[in-house]
Protein backbone atom coordinates (compact mmCIF):
# COMPACT_ATOMS: atom_id res chain seq x y z
CA UNK A 1 0.00 0.00 0.00
CA UNK A 2 1.41 3.29 -1.09
CA UNK A 3 0.68 6.78 0.40
CA UNK A 4 0.39 9.69 -2.02
CA UNK A 5 0.06 13.46 -1.65
CA UNK A 6 -2.60 14.98 -3.89
CA UNK A 7 -1.86 18.64 -4.71
CA UNK A 8 -5.35 20.15 -4.68
CA UNK A 9 -4.01 23.66 -5.27
CA UNK A 10 -0.78 25.58 -4.99
CA UNK A 11 -1.09 25.81 -1.21
CA UNK A 12 -3.37 22.88 -0.26
CA UNK A 13 -2.43 19.20 -0.30
CA UNK A 14 -4.27 16.09 0.86
CA UNK A 15 -2.53 12.91 1.96
CA UNK A 16 -4.16 9.63 0.87
CA UNK A 17 -2.78 6.52 2.61
CA UNK A 18 -3.95 4.02 -0.03
CA UNK A 19 -3.36 5.21 -3.57
CA UNK A 20 -5.43 2.32 -4.98
CA UNK A 21 -8.58 3.97 -3.73
CA UNK A 22 -8.10 7.18 -5.77
CA UNK A 23 -8.27 7.83 -9.49
CA UNK A 24 -4.79 9.39 -9.75
CA UNK A 25 -5.29 10.26 -13.42
CA UNK A 26 -7.83 12.92 -12.43
CA UNK A 27 -5.06 14.99 -10.81
CA UNK A 28 -3.08 15.39 -14.01
CA UNK A 29 0.28 14.55 -12.58
CA UNK A 30 -0.18 16.56 -9.38
CA UNK A 31 0.62 13.49 -7.30
CA UNK A 32 3.69 12.89 -5.11
CA UNK A 33 4.78 9.98 -2.98
CA UNK A 34 4.71 11.14 0.64
CA UNK A 35 4.34 10.32 4.29
CA UNK A 36 1.75 11.81 6.64
CA UNK A 37 4.50 14.09 8.02
CA UNK A 38 5.43 15.59 4.67
CA UNK A 39 2.03 15.84 3.15
CA UNK A 40 0.09 18.92 4.22
CA UNK A 41 0.44 22.68 3.98
CA UNK A 42 3.62 23.73 2.18
CA UNK A 43 6.21 26.04 3.86
CA UNK A 44 4.74 29.46 4.63
CA UNK A 45 1.17 28.13 4.93
CA UNK A 46 -0.73 26.64 7.89
CA UNK A 47 -4.19 25.73 9.19
CA UNK A 48 -6.99 23.51 7.94
CA UNK A 49 -7.28 25.61 4.75
CA UNK A 50 -3.51 26.25 4.40
CA UNK A 51 -3.69 29.99 4.86
CA UNK A 52 -0.52 32.01 4.26
CA UNK A 53 1.39 33.03 7.37
CA UNK A 54 0.68 36.68 8.12
CA UNK A 55 3.48 39.29 8.16
CA UNK A 56 5.78 38.77 11.12
CA UNK A 57 5.32 34.95 11.11
CA UNK A 58 6.89 32.04 9.21
CA UNK A 59 6.52 28.25 8.78
CA UNK A 60 9.62 26.36 7.69
CA UNK A 61 8.34 23.04 6.32
CA UNK A 62 5.50 20.92 4.93
CA UNK A 63 2.93 19.59 7.31
CA UNK A 64 0.34 20.63 9.80
CA UNK A 65 2.60 22.87 11.90
CA UNK A 66 1.61 26.38 12.93
CA UNK A 67 3.20 29.65 11.81
CA UNK A 68 5.88 30.86 14.23
CA UNK A 69 6.46 34.45 15.28
CA UNK A 70 9.56 36.27 14.08
CA UNK A 71 12.00 37.41 16.77
CA UNK A 72 11.15 40.65 18.61
CA UNK A 73 11.38 43.75 16.42
CA UNK A 74 11.65 41.66 13.24
CA UNK A 75 9.04 41.33 10.52
CA UNK A 76 8.52 39.27 7.38
CA UNK A 77 6.41 39.17 4.24
CA UNK A 78 3.26 37.03 4.05
CA UNK A 79 3.88 33.30 3.50
CA UNK A 80 7.45 33.44 4.81
CA UNK A 81 9.00 29.99 5.17
CA UNK A 82 12.19 30.64 7.16
CA UNK A 83 13.37 32.64 10.14
CA UNK A 84 15.96 34.08 7.78
CA UNK A 85 13.10 35.91 6.08
CA UNK A 86 12.44 37.74 9.37
CA UNK A 87 14.23 41.04 8.89
CA UNK A 88 15.05 43.56 11.61
CA UNK A 89 12.76 46.57 11.51
CA UNK A 90 14.03 50.12 10.91
CA UNK A 91 15.81 51.36 14.02
CA UNK A 92 17.09 47.85 14.83
CA UNK A 93 20.05 45.75 13.62
CA UNK A 94 20.78 42.01 13.75
CA UNK A 95 23.12 40.69 16.41
CA UNK A 96 23.40 37.07 17.61
CA UNK A 97 20.02 36.15 16.13
CA UNK A 98 18.23 39.07 17.79
CA UNK A 99 17.20 42.54 16.66
CA UNK A 100 18.97 45.15 18.79
CA UNK A 101 17.98 48.82 18.88
CA UNK A 102 20.26 51.40 17.33
CA UNK A 103 22.09 53.32 20.04
CA UNK A 104 21.80 57.06 20.68
CA UNK A 105 22.78 59.25 17.72
CA UNK A 106 22.43 56.38 15.22
CA UNK A 107 19.66 55.47 12.77
CA UNK A 108 18.55 52.73 10.31
CA UNK A 109 15.78 53.40 7.80
CA UNK A 110 15.22 49.97 6.20
CA UNK A 111 14.19 46.39 7.02
CA UNK A 112 17.15 44.03 6.96
CA UNK A 113 20.36 42.97 8.66
CA UNK A 114 22.32 46.11 7.83
CA UNK A 115 24.13 48.22 10.41
CA UNK A 116 22.91 51.45 11.98
CA UNK A 117 24.43 54.66 10.62
CA UNK A 118 25.69 57.67 12.54
CA UNK A 119 23.63 60.86 12.54
CA UNK A 120 25.20 63.70 10.53
CA UNK A 121 27.71 65.90 12.33
CA UNK A 122 26.31 68.19 15.06
CA UNK A 123 23.00 66.31 15.30
CA UNK A 124 21.63 63.74 17.76
CA UNK A 125 18.81 61.24 18.11
CA UNK A 126 17.24 58.89 20.64
CA UNK A 127 17.69 55.11 20.59
CA UNK A 128 15.94 52.99 17.94
CA UNK A 129 15.82 55.89 15.50
CA UNK A 130 14.25 54.75 12.21
CA UNK A 131 14.59 57.96 10.19
CA UNK A 132 17.52 60.18 9.32
CA UNK A 133 15.32 63.26 9.61
CA UNK A 134 14.86 62.45 13.30
CA UNK A 135 18.52 63.28 13.83
CA UNK A 136 17.96 66.77 15.27
CA UNK A 137 20.42 69.63 15.23
CA UNK A 138 22.29 70.00 18.52
CA UNK A 139 22.06 73.15 20.68
CA UNK A 140 24.07 75.88 18.97
CA UNK A 141 23.30 74.44 15.52
CA UNK A 142 20.28 74.86 13.25
CA UNK A 143 18.71 74.25 9.86
CA UNK A 144 18.08 71.10 7.82
CA UNK A 145 20.69 68.34 7.78
CA UNK A 146 23.60 68.88 7.71
CA UNK A 147 23.24 71.34 10.59
CA UNK A 148 24.79 74.81 10.43
CA UNK A 149 26.50 76.44 13.39
CA UNK A 150 24.88 79.54 14.93
CA UNK A 151 27.00 82.56 14.03
CA UNK A 152 28.57 84.79 16.66
CA UNK A 153 25.88 87.07 18.09
CA UNK A 154 23.26 84.30 17.93
CA UNK A 155 22.32 81.25 20.00
CA UNK A 156 19.95 78.25 19.92
CA UNK A 157 18.59 76.29 22.88
CA UNK A 158 17.63 72.60 22.57
CA UNK A 159 17.63 69.99 19.80
CA UNK A 160 15.70 70.84 16.63
CA UNK A 161 15.79 72.63 13.29
CA UNK A 162 14.40 75.98 14.40
CA UNK A 163 16.51 79.07 13.61
CA UNK A 164 19.15 80.58 15.83
CA UNK A 165 18.04 83.62 17.85
CA UNK A 166 19.78 86.98 18.23
CA UNK A 167 21.62 87.78 21.43
CA UNK A 168 19.36 90.24 23.34
CA UNK A 169 19.86 94.00 23.33
CA UNK A 170 22.74 95.20 25.52
CA UNK A 171 24.59 91.92 25.04
CA UNK A 172 26.96 90.63 22.37
CA UNK A 173 28.37 87.34 21.11
CA UNK A 174 32.04 86.50 20.78
CA UNK A 175 31.98 82.92 19.47
CA UNK A 176 29.84 80.79 17.16
CA UNK A 177 27.83 77.82 18.41
CA UNK A 178 26.28 79.46 21.49
CA UNK A 179 23.68 77.14 23.04
CA UNK A 180 22.14 79.45 25.67
CA UNK A 181 21.24 83.12 25.96
CA UNK A 182 23.57 83.44 28.97
CA UNK A 183 26.46 82.68 26.59
CA UNK A 184 25.87 86.17 25.18
CA UNK A 185 28.10 88.59 27.10
CA UNK A 186 26.37 91.45 28.92
CA UNK A 187 27.63 94.92 28.03
CA UNK A 188 29.68 96.67 30.73
CA UNK A 189 27.99 99.02 33.18
CA UNK A 190 26.74 102.31 31.68
CA UNK A 191 26.96 100.98 28.10
CA UNK A 192 24.31 99.92 25.58
CA UNK A 193 23.81 98.45 22.11
CA UNK A 194 21.18 101.12 21.43
CA UNK A 195 18.38 98.48 21.40
CA UNK A 196 20.14 96.50 18.64
CA UNK A 197 20.16 92.69 18.97
CA UNK A 198 22.52 90.08 17.53
CA UNK A 199 25.62 92.19 18.09
CA UNK A 200 29.15 90.80 17.76
CA UNK A 201 32.13 91.84 19.88
CA UNK A 202 32.66 94.22 22.78
CA UNK A 203 32.90 97.17 20.38
CA UNK A 204 29.13 96.86 19.91
CA UNK A 205 28.64 98.22 23.45
CA UNK A 206 28.64 102.03 23.35
CA UNK A 207 28.81 104.20 26.44
CA UNK A 208 25.40 105.53 27.34
CA UNK A 209 24.69 109.25 27.62
CA UNK A 210 26.62 111.11 30.37
CA UNK A 211 29.55 108.69 30.03
CA UNK A 212 32.61 108.28 27.82
CA UNK A 213 35.06 105.44 27.15
CA UNK A 214 38.33 105.56 29.08
CA UNK A 215 40.67 102.55 29.13
CA UNK A 216 37.82 100.25 28.12
CA UNK A 217 35.52 101.47 30.90
CA UNK A 218 32.53 103.80 30.59
CA UNK A 219 33.38 106.70 32.88
CA UNK A 220 31.17 109.53 34.12
CA UNK A 221 31.58 112.61 31.98
CA UNK A 222 34.16 115.00 33.53
CA UNK A 223 33.61 118.62 34.56
CA UNK A 224 33.29 121.19 31.78
CA UNK A 225 32.43 118.48 29.22
CA UNK A 226 29.25 116.83 28.01
CA UNK A 227 28.74 113.27 26.70
CA UNK A 228 25.79 112.68 24.32
CA UNK A 229 26.46 108.93 24.03
CA UNK A 230 28.12 106.63 21.47
CA UNK A 231 31.43 107.02 23.37
CA UNK A 232 31.60 110.76 22.56
CA UNK A 233 33.06 113.34 24.97
CA UNK A 234 32.82 117.00 23.95
CA UNK A 235 33.90 120.24 25.71
CA UNK A 236 31.29 122.63 27.02
CA UNK A 237 30.74 125.47 24.52
CA UNK A 238 32.72 128.70 24.75
CA UNK A 239 32.00 130.86 27.83
CA UNK A 240 30.28 127.97 29.67
CA UNK A 241 31.12 125.49 32.40
CA UNK A 242 29.51 122.42 33.98
CA UNK A 243 29.80 119.72 36.57
CA UNK A 244 30.22 115.99 36.06
CA UNK A 245 27.79 113.77 34.18
CA UNK A 246 26.31 116.20 31.64
CA UNK A 247 24.67 114.86 28.48
CA UNK A 248 23.83 117.95 26.40
CA UNK A 249 25.67 121.17 25.60
CA UNK A 250 22.60 123.08 26.82
CA UNK A 251 23.29 121.71 30.32
CA UNK A 252 26.58 123.63 30.45
CA UNK A 253 25.92 126.90 32.34
CA UNK A 254 27.05 130.34 31.25
CA UNK A 255 30.14 131.67 33.01
CA UNK A 256 29.62 134.69 35.25
CA UNK A 257 29.82 137.82 33.10
CA UNK A 258 27.86 136.13 30.29
CA UNK A 259 24.17 135.59 29.64
CA UNK A 260 22.33 132.96 27.63
CA UNK A 261 20.84 133.88 24.29
CA UNK A 262 19.35 130.74 22.76
CA UNK A 263 22.13 128.17 22.65
CA UNK A 264 24.96 130.69 23.09
CA UNK A 265 26.40 132.58 26.07
CA UNK A 266 27.13 136.21 25.12
CA UNK A 267 29.19 138.85 26.86
CA UNK A 268 27.33 140.90 29.44
CA UNK A 269 26.80 144.45 28.06
CA UNK A 270 27.63 147.71 29.85
CA UNK A 271 25.34 148.91 32.64
CA UNK A 272 24.30 145.33 33.36
CA UNK A 273 25.61 142.43 35.37
CA UNK A 274 25.33 138.75 34.46
CA UNK A 275 25.27 135.65 36.66
CA UNK A 276 23.62 132.19 36.34
CA UNK A 277 22.94 132.74 32.65
CA UNK A 278 20.72 135.81 33.19
CA UNK A 279 21.38 139.51 32.59
CA UNK A 280 20.20 142.19 35.10
CA UNK A 281 20.38 146.00 34.54
CA UNK A 282 22.19 148.21 37.01
CA UNK A 283 20.02 150.40 39.28
CA UNK A 284 19.11 153.91 38.19
CA UNK A 285 22.02 156.36 38.19
CA UNK A 286 24.57 153.53 38.26
CA UNK A 287 26.74 152.06 35.59
CA UNK A 288 29.01 149.09 34.95
CA UNK A 289 31.43 147.94 32.34
CA UNK A 290 31.06 144.90 30.12
CA UNK A 291 31.40 141.41 31.61
CA UNK A 292 30.16 142.57 35.02
CA UNK A 293 29.30 139.67 37.29
CA UNK A 294 27.31 141.19 40.20
CA UNK A 295 25.36 144.25 41.35
CA UNK A 296 28.49 145.43 43.18
CA UNK A 297 30.03 146.12 39.78
CA UNK A 298 27.41 148.85 39.20
CA UNK A 299 28.95 152.23 40.28
CA UNK A 300 26.96 155.39 41.09
CA UNK A 301 27.33 158.22 38.56
CA UNK A 302 26.64 162.03 38.53
CA UNK A 303 27.26 162.70 42.27
CA UNK A 304 24.74 160.07 43.43
CA UNK A 305 25.56 157.49 46.00
CA UNK A 306 24.40 153.95 46.50
CA UNK A 307 21.74 153.68 49.17
CA UNK A 308 22.44 151.19 51.88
Amino acid sequence: MRSVCLLLSLAVAQCVSDASTVDLGAFGGRVEVCTPDTCGCPPGFAGASCVACVPGFFKPGHGAGECEACPRKASSLPASSSVLECLCEPGYFAEAGQCVECTDNMYKEFHGPGACMACPANSSSLKANARRVLCLCDPGYSGSLPCSVCAAGKYKVGHGDWPCEDCPANTYGEHSGAAWAFMCTVCPSASTTLFLTGQVGAASCLCSAKHYMAAGVCTLCAQNTHCPGRNQVLPCPENTHGGEGLELAAECECDDGYYRNGTRCLSCVSDHWCAGGGMTPCMQDSSSGPLSTSAHDCVCVGGTQLRS
